[in-house]
């Protein structure tokens, strides 16, 4: 994005922009990095004391330009969530220390710096269309208020659903057809585009019915417990990203998705074995 600015004078840093140059969608390649983030924070607490001073700085300025990726990036949904979720580590790490106070600190600093970052450009123009009273009207192919899209994405798929296929599901090949007639009722682009729920619970129930979206959720939610009460949190921060990344976006429709994981899935089982031996 420099080279092609300073070389070119074509600018990218921007979502869309950013996005023809990584070939990721802006939602996806955010959840990794704000993974990273995560698991950085993760790593530089439980290893503090053996830490070199050199090496935290030098992770405190990668995690700040990972912050500013997902900026440039402005995926809405994991930006919240990854704040959420810094400040609830923050309170959990330091009230376990017994320093709540310097936790409270923390929090409010994430806080103000997340304030921040919402109202600069880039980020304010992804939340106008969603708040701006004067979107809040459905005009077809010409509707920018991407809250009202998602609305009408969501409201088609659970149509769908409850009218026909909400026990066995429509098929994992035919589940568009279903949606297909409530996006051309409502004028939508969906329709041209075949876009799929953008929800990947609303997705797997859908194609698989109520028995695929019990399994999807007890995928989750058994690891889930199992990670937490084994304090196995790296494991536990990544799934509570994933579940809550895919309430605005079908990520497992996506091989990368499905193989990142399955890698951490299959990583995870190594080290609890590696573990278990010691």
């Amino acid at each position: 994005a420099i080279y092609l600015f300073l070389v070119k004078n074509e600018l990218h840093f921007y979502y869309k922009g950013m996005e023809e140059l990584i070939r990721i969608h802006s939602s996806y390649f955010s959840m990794y990095l704000a993974f990273s983030v995560l698991l950085i924070g993760l790593h530089t607490y439980h290893h503090w004391n053996s830490t070199r001073w050199f090496n935290i700085i030098l992770r405190i300025l990668l995690c700040t330009f990972f912050t500013f990726f997902m900026y440039v990036l402005a995926a809405r949904t994991v930006f919240f969530v990854l704040i959420l979720m810094m400040i609830g580590l923050s309170f959990y790490y330091f009230y376990k220390n017994k320093k709540l106070i310097l936790g409270i600190f923390l929090a409010v600093f994430i806080c103000i710096s997340a304030y921040y970052l919402l109202s600069l450009k880039n980020f304010y123009l992804r939340f106008y269309y969603v708040f701006h009273p004067k979107s809040w009207e459905w005009k077809g192919l010409e509707t920018k208020n991407e809250w009202l899209i998602k609305k009408v994405l969501w409201g088609c798929n659970l149509e769908a659903i409850l009218s026909s296929n909400w026990l066995m599901g429509a098929g994992t090949g035919d589940s568009w057809q279903s949606v297909m007639p409530c996006y051309k009722r409502w004028n939508f682009q969906g329709y041209e585009k075949k876009y799929n729920a953008h929800n990947q619970y609303l997705e797997t129930w859908l194609r698989m019915g109520i028995i695929g979206l019990a399994t999807l959720m007890t995928g989750f939610w058994i690891p889930l417990w199992k990670s937490l009460k084994r304090k196995y949190l790296y494991y536990a921060v990544f799934l509570t990203l994933f579940m809550f990344s895919i309430l605005t976006e079908s990520m497992l429709d996506r091989q990368f998705h499905r193989a990142l994981t399955a890698l951490r899935n299959r990583r995870t089982k190594v080290t609890r074995r590696v573990t278990s031996k010691k």
